[in-house]
C-alpha cells in the first residue's frame, strides 16, 4: 500500500520527498495562518481556477475535493505561473476534476515547506470549515518534527473543523440531516452521503443518526412510528487516497409539543504531515462532536436527540516516526438522549459518530502505539528514503 504519485511532494520537487526547507523553522503555540481558496479545475488540464490572489508563484498545494462529486479526491502540486491572480497554471496536469458549485465544494491550501516545526505546549487548532473552504491543515518539513502540545482538527461543541451537525428543529417538524459527502444540510431523515439523517417528527419524535467516514455511525433511535435517521455511509479508503471529513450527525426530529430537539455532533477534520522525522509526546486528535438530548418538554411526548458526529483523517509520511503511547483521538462522538420523561413519553436516541481514519507511511522505523479511531493503517515506503535531502543526520 502506498501513496499515489500525484500526492507526494516528489510529483514536482523530484528527490524531495519533504521539501526544500525554504520556509524555515515553525516553533509556537500558534498554527501556522495558510492561505485556503475555493477552487476548480478539469482533469488532464493545467489550469486552476481560484476564489482570491493570495497564492504565488512557486508554491506547493494540496488540491481537495471536500465535498460532493468526487468527495475525498486530492493531489498535491504547484503553481508555475499566474501567481497573485485568480487563474493559477500547474506544474503537473491535474489528476482529478474538482468542482466547486453547489454540493460540490474544492478547496486548495498552500503547503509550507519547514526545516523543522515544534508544535509548543498549548493547541493548534485546525481552522473550521466553513461550508467552502477550512477543516484541512497539511505541512512539510525536511528536518524534525516536535509535537510537545496538542494538534487538534477535534469537533467539541464550540468548534466545527469538519462538517457541520444538524440544527435543532421545533413542533412536529423533520430533522435536519448532518453536512456530509453528499451535500450541505437539509430537513430529510435519509443518510446524506458520510453524515446521518435527521429524526422524524411528530408525537414523540425519532432520533438523528450519527455520522461515518472509516466505520459508520449508528442509526437514530425510532420512537411511536416516527423514524430515526440513517447513518451516513463509510468514506475514504484505509491508505488515504481518498481523504474525507468526519460526517457530521442528524438533529434530532420535533415532537407535537415544539420545543428544541437534540443538535447533530460536528465531524473531525483533516490533518497530512509529511516529515523527515516525526516524534509525538503531545497529541493529535480529529475526534467527532457529541450530538446533543432532546429538551424536556413540560407535554406528553418527547424531542429525538441528535447524533454525534464522526472522527477525521489523519495522514502522517515520514522516514523516522516515534508516535509516542495512545496520543491520538480519532473517536466517532457520543449520541444525544431523546427527551421527555421515560419510560412512557420520550423522543429517540441519537446515533454513535463512527470512527476516523488514521494512515501512516514510514521509512525505517515506525514506533509507538496509535489509539482511539475507526481504521488504522501502517505500511513501509522506501520512497521516502530517497532524494537530496534524505540523510538521517542525529
Amino acid at each position: 500500500m502506498a501513496l499515489n504519485s500525484w500526492q507526494k511532494i516528489t510529483r514536482v520537487l523530484p528527490a524531495r520527498p519533504f521539501g526544500t526547507g525554504e520556509d524555515g523553522v515553525y516553533s509556537s503555540t500558534t498554527i501556522p495562518s495558510l492561505p485556503n481558496l475555493s477552487c476548480s479545475g478539469t482533469a488532464t488540464n493545467s489550469t486552476l481556477t481560484v476564489s482570491s490572489t493570495t497564492l504565488a508563484n512557486g508554491n506547493v498545494i494540496c488540491i481537495h475535493q471536500s465535498r460532493g462529486t468526487g468527495a475525498g479526491q486530492w493531489e498535491i502540486n504547484r503553481i508555475s505561473s499566474g501567481g497573485g491572480t485568480t487563474s493559477l497554471t500547474l506544474q503537473t496536469p491535474l489528476q482529478y476534476t474538482y468542482t466547486d458549485s453547489g454540493a460540490s465544494q474544492a478547496q486548495v491550501i498552500k503547503i509550507p515547506q519547514y526545516s523543522s516545526v515544534t508544535v509548543e505546549s498549548g493547541t493548534w487548532t485546525v481552522p473550521s470549515w466553513d461550508g467552502n473552504v477550512g477543516g484541512l491543515f497539511f505541512f512539510v518539513c525536511n528536518g524534525l518534527t516536535t509535537i510537545t502540545g496538542t494538534l487538534s482538527a477535534a469537533a467539541p461543541s464550540y468548534l466545527a473543523p469538519g462538517f457541520n451537525g444538524g440544527s435543532s428543529v421545533g413542533r412536529n417538524t423533520q430533522g435536519w440531516c448532518g453536512e456530509g459527502t453528499g451535500g450541505s444540510n437539509a430537513q430529510q431523515y435519509t443518510a446524506n452521503g458520510n453524515a446521518g439523517g435527521g429524526g422524524q417528527g411528530g408525537g414523540d419524535a425519532g432520533g438523528g443518526a450519527g455520522g461515518s467516514n472509516g466505520t459508520a455511525g449508528t442509526a437514530g433511535e425510532a420512537q411511536n412510528g416516527h423514524l430515526g435517521g440513517v447513518p451516513g455511509s463509510t468514506s475514504g479508503d484505509s491508505g488515504l487516497t481518498l481523504m474525507t471529513f468526519g460526517g457530521a450527525g442528524g438533529a434530532g426530529g420535533g415532537d407535537e409539543d415544539g420545543n428544541g430537539s437534540g443538535t447533530g455532533g460536528d465531524g473531525g477534520g483533516i490533518v497530512a504531515i509529511f516529515s523527515r522525522v516525526l516524534t509525538v509526546t503531545g497529541g493529535i486528535n480529529g475526534y467527532g462532536g457529541y450530538g446533543t438530548g432532546g429538551s424536556n418538554n413540560v407535554g406528553t411526548s418527547g424531542m429525538g436527540g441528535g447524533g454525534g458526529g464522526a472522527g477525521g483523517s489523519l495522514l502522517i509520511c515520514g522516514q523516522i516516526i516515534s508516535m509516542g503511547e495512545s496520543k491520538t483521538n480519532f473517536n466517532g462522538g457520543n449520541r444525544g438522549l431523546g427527551g421527555g420523561t421515560p419510560p412512557e413519553n420520550f423522543g429517540g436516541k441519537g446515533g454513535y459518530g463512527g470512527g476516523g481514519r488514521i494512515a501512516i507511511y514510514y521509512a525505517t522505523s515506525l514506533t509507538g502505539t496509535v489509539s482511539n479511531y475507526g481504521t488504522y493503517s501502517s505500511s513501509q515506503d522506501n520512497d521516502l528514503n530517497t532524494g537530496a535531502n534524505c540523510q538521517i543526520i542525529w
